[in-house]
């Protein structure tokens, strides 16, 4: 019966954890790093993905998950995406909308200053 009738729950669960996950990752990738030491990038893009396991574990464990599934790394990998993406052009709209309002301010204080 769970094989079935769980299945759709359990991707959803996936994909928000995912969607968690990809929130979780702008931090790192903003960081930016000279060429000459780039490889801290991977060692962050690295130790990012061993406390995301840790994290699915301990997620699964708790919510009493069933044996690993290809759907489950299918909805994380996809909330993942969705969750970066998402989150990454809000925050890009929101920081265009402070800038304009910034230059716009600066503008009016010279225009009448």
């Amino acid at each position: 019966m769970f094989k079935s009738f769980w299945q759709i729950y359990l991707f959803i669960a996936n994909l928000s954890f995912g969607v968690v996950l990809g929130v979780g990752y702008l931090p790192i990738s903003l960081i930016k790093l000279p060429k000459k030491i780039g490889f801290l990038r991977w060692i962050f893009d690295f130790l990012y993905l061993i406390i995301a396991i840790v994290f699915y574990n301990l997620y699964a464990y708790f919510f009493s998950f069933p044996n690993f599934r290809v759907y489950e790394i299918i909805g994380i990998i996809l909330g993942a995406i969705l969750g970066f993406k998402s989150f990454k052009i809000t925050v890009a709209k929101k920081q265009k909308r402070l800038y304009n309002k910034s230059v716009k301010k600066e503008t009016k204080e010279k225009n009448y200053g």
